[in-house]
């Protein structure tokens, strides 16, 4: 067991008393949301009214996040800070409901996103209070931003660094006067989620309540569950975590997200009359089901198609374009379809692809566009591949978000490649080779990123664009929010565009969809193919060859 003194600091007297907000200063101003975003991120932004769960547990966060405020006359604990920008409501809900927030003598936390750990830091340098978590937790509060092994690192956005953080045990009691507290790890969503468990009291009657950390499989595009180096623990880590939810005693469920614990719904009943709406002793059981649920129907969908066996290696010739652009020798990868000349016969259109290299996704594509021309499906085409040097330096644009930034020594190139692409590459394909100017592209995760970015802002360079998963979200969505303002500068040129989107990029690729035909750009040729029978693993080799033959027919 842990008590607080020897450890925290509660600064005395009123000088973080200026730190506090009025009510007039405590709405909640959120950060430019993407239409992507705004979908499901709305109401982390909106205010809620503070309200008394049970005895001396209290919620204190928004619409759409949970912050929950236990109380005693020794001290206060506070559990998750929501986003960053909520802090100061989050302040100002404790003094609604009458409590002094320099009294929160604890900070606790569920998992180190910038959804539940925002507002931590700001919190944290008002009232004083301690803040605790587990290993993994606490080095990425000190961070402010995750870390390789969050099967969501690279998309989720940074949040304010925290100071001190003590590191907890699994099994720990965390005590502030009478409030007891422990802390269960329940890993999976993150390596270090934590939830957690205590009693609260009311005339006499004594509960067991549940503040049950994330359990749903979420992950960045590329991230599989079954197969990864980064967190390759990640399942087990599920499994041990929802046993122990299942076998805690439960009361009273709280969750980080109050949706998932249907709180809204409770509280509704518990307003109309039903006293003990929020009480019901088989909540955690149903929600660790439904999280077993969720994680088998993941671990399905990424075994939809057994791994493929290696691909043939195509002939191919093999060049170096020493690049002025990029500074870096790059080499090049060509295909030729069988009957081709050098000499005589026709020119043919060429498909270039980013991860061109022979390791990467350069024989796939030669060895099914080989397969295409066979059966007469497409023309005879010329295939270039690029291989990577620094795939995420070339296939990313600028961005603003640090957890962008953080993912690759050097990001935001995309502009330098697609210079080196048209100034460089163009004319040595041109001379070495007998080929037309028709030019497509084609890709998919970031090199769909690419596609895309380039259809928006240099959509001559190629005829045909093909995306597969486009990685849509960096920078907030920008692309997809700029897509009227791009498609209005399109000539009357015809060009073709196909995007496809797995279970793992809906809803993005659905918004960005929906955002072109909006725009409505002129003579474009646009194919949406919403594949949700697929995952982002499998999305290339399940579309590519509907795509291609409509590229190249």
């Amino acid at each position: 067991m842990t008590g607080l003194s020897g450890w925290v600091h509660v600064a005395a007297g009123g000088a973080l008393l200026a730190g506090l907000p009025t009510a007039a200063r405590a709405q909640i101003v959120p950060p430019k949301l993407s239409s992507a975003d705004s979908a499901h991120r709305a109401d982390f932004y909106i205010a809620r009214a503070p309200f008394r769960i049970y005895g001396n547990t209290y919620f204190v966060g928004t619409q759409g996040l949970s912050a929950i405020l236990i109380t005693s006359d020794s001290g206060d604990v506070l559990i998750d800070g929501t986003v960053a920008e909520a802090a100061g409501q989050i302040l100002a809900n404790i003094r609604q409901l009458g409590f002094d927030p320099r009294n929160v003598k604890l900070i606790l936390n569920s998992h180190t996103h910038y959804d539940h750990a925002g507002g931590i830091a700001a919190i944290q340098r008002v009232t004083g209070a301690a803040v605790a978590a587990s290993p993994w937790s606490a080095r990425v509060l000190a961070a402010g931003h995750s870390l390789p092994g969050d099967p969501q690192f690279g998309i989720v956005d940074p949040f304010p660094a925290v100071a001190n953080v003590r590191v907890l045990a699994d099994g720990e009691v965390m005590r502030v006067g009478p409030i007891a507290l422990t802390a269960h790890f329940t890993p999976g969503h993150t390596p270090g989620g934590t939830s957690w468990t205590w009693r609260s009291c009311e005339a006499g009657r004594c509960l067991d309540l549940v503040y049950a950390d994330s359990q749903t499989p979420a992950a960045a595009d590329g991230f599989l569950f079954t197969n990864n180096s980064s967190y390759p623990q990640a399942l087990q880590d599920f499994a041990h975590g929802l046993s122990v939810i299942s076998d805690l005693p439960c009361d009273i469920l709280l969750t980080a997200h109050p949706g998932v614990s249907r709180l809204w719904e409770r509280l509704a009943a518990r307003d109309s009359g039903n006293a003990d709406a929020l009480i019901d002793g088989g909540a955690c059981k149903r929600m660790v089901e439904e999280a077993r649920h969720q994680i088998a129907k993941r671990v399905a969908r990424e075994r939809v198609e057994p791994p493929a066996p290696a691909e043939a290696v195509p002939t191919h010739d093999s060049f170096t374009v020493r690049s002025r652009i990029l500074k870096e020798a790059r080499l090049i990868n060509v295909h030729t379809p069988r009957g081709y000349s050098a000499t005589r016969g026709p020119r043919l259109p060429v498909l270039y692809m980013p991860d061109g290299g022979i390791d990467e996704d350069f024989p796939h594509v030669v060895n099914t566009v080989d397969s295409l021309i066979a059966l007469g499906r497409i023309r005879p085409v010329i295939v270039v591949g690029i291989p990577n040097t620094q795939r995420r330096r070339d296939l990313t644009g600028p961005t603003r978000i640090a957890s962008d930034s953080a993912i690759a020594p050097s990001v935001g190139g995309s502009a330098a490649f697609r210079r080196f692409i048209s100034d460089e590459l163009f004319p040595a394909i041109d001379r070495r080779y007998r080929v037309t100017h028709e030019r497509s592209i084609v890709g998919e995760s970031l090199a769909g990123l690419f596609i895309v970015e380039t259809f928006l802002r240099a959509p001559d360079l190629f005829q045909h664009y093909i995306a597969f998963d486009p990685s849509l979200w960096w920078n907030k969505g920008a692309l997809t929010d700029s897509v009227r303002a791009f498609a209005k500068r399109m000539d009357d040129r015809p060009r073709a565009l196909f995007v496809a989107g797995s279970s793992d990029g809906i809803p993005g690729t659905t918004v960005f969809a929906d955002s072109l035909r909006a725009a409505r750009p002129r003579r474009l040729d646009f194919t949406y193919s919403e594949r949700a029978d697929l995952v982002h693993p499998t999305i290339f080799r399940g579309s590519a060859p509907a795509a291609l033959v409509q590229a190249l027919k």
